[in-house]
């Protein structure tokens, strides 16, 4: 009976048909495979240890080279004593903590190419420090935004009716509608928008009737009508760039109605800066609501044009003669208008022609 040696005999059990050589091959591999996971895990540890040492240095440049000109020209309004522009930069210690908040690096350098900071009344950093600080948040703003997600760009696209008309509104700080469209759905009852206030009533009364004589009503420009409704998307919102395409067409429509707003009969009744943006400089401010024009002015400005007018009498309500439509030439004119004088309510129509006035 033979005795064989267990070793020797796992070794037939586990690889059969290995020779000596093979074995060799196997245990150079394995060695080689254990020198190079350990090279790995040291070069990992390496690496950690200088980030670690990158972030220890970079700490102690922001102590060194960037706190103590935070300190003298930007806590007093922005941490110690006061917090202007809701920026606290005191909350901000090392420039890992300040990376965090891109957008406020993003300002802070706007600040510094615009010489905004420190106001002009301040005292002011050395172009030593201003260089210092300019590349400090130029490299926090690289390290900052580095890691962050793709931003999907946005399409450039122009405004929908609606936008439209309340840019035009607030433009010229209206009290009218500039046209009337049911994109405008929801409807103000009771003044309820009043940002002036800085609150909101206890009760807003609003309306949803998209068309019919309340909107037909309501005061708006006369003689103003929007461009053709915009194109809904699938889902079926109106603001999507990819529908919102400007073509020669529709920029035409834009000049016209931009034209149609300035020039409608009682634009000047509705628009509250008349008197900044349109009154003659050489003139008075007028003391009216708004600055509109009530009687017509082309005896007095000599003009060579062409004026028709028009009255007629609707209702006995008031006395003072309130104008309909107007035509706009080289000078502003009344065309249609109501009222009464001396008592006297009927229909007269006149012109003024080369500076002269004719019944």
């Amino acid at each position: 009976m033979s005795v064989f040696p267990l070793k020797r005999i796992l070794s037939l059990l586990i690889v059969p048909n290995l020779s000596d050589r093979h074995l060799e091959c196997l245990n150079e591999k394995s060695n080689s495979l254990k020198s190079f996971m350990f090279i790995l895990f040291a070069s990992l540890a390496c690496s950690a240890s200088i980030q670690a040492e990158d972030l220890t240095s970079r700490d102690h440049d922001f102590d060194k080279n960037i706190k103590p000109i935070l300190q003298e020209y930007c806590y007093d309004c922005h941490g110690t004593k006061k917090t202007k522009g809701k920026v606290k930069l005191t909350d901000y210690g090392s420039w890992a903590e300040l990376e965090r908040n891109p957008e406020l690096i993003e300002k802070m350098i706007g600040a510094l190419e615009k010489n905004e900071m420190p106001p002009e009344d301040n005292k002011q950093p050395s172009d030593d420090q201003f260089k210092i600080l300019s590349i400090g948040l130029d490299k926090a703003f690289k390290n900052a935004t580095a890691q962050s997600q793709t931003v999907v760009p946005v399409r450039l696209r122009r405004m929908n009716r609606f936008e439209y008309g309340n840019v035009v509104r607030d433009l010229f700080d209206l009290e009218s509608w500039v046209y009337s469209i049911n994109d405008r759905i929801i409807r103000d009852h009771n003044n309820y928008f009043r940002p002036e206030t800085g609150k909101m009533p206890d009760v807003a009364r609003v309306g949803n009737r998209i068309m019919g004589l309340q909107q037909m009503l309501e005061n708006r420009l006369l003689g103003v009508m929007a461009f053709p409704k915009d194109p809904p998307a699938e889902n079926g919102f109106n603001n999507r760039g990819d529908h919102l395409s400007m073509t020669p067409t529709l920029m035409k429509a834009f000049l016209e109605l931009s034209r149609s707003v300035v020039n409608a009969e009682n634009f000047d009744k509705n628009c509250r800066v008349w008197n900044d943006l349109f009154q003659d400089p050489s003139k008075k401010p007028t003391k009216t609501k708004f600055g509109s024009i009530i009687v017509d002015k082309s005896v007095e400005t000599h003009s060579t044009g062409l004026t028709l007018s028009a009255w007629i009498r609707p209702t006995k309500t008031t006395q003072d003669w309130q104008t309909i439509v107007r035509r706009e030439d080289s000078w502003r004119r009344q065309l249609l208008a109501i009222g009464g004088t001396g008592g006297t309510w009927g229909r007269w129509m006149g012109a003024g022609i080369d500076g002269g006035y004719v019944e």
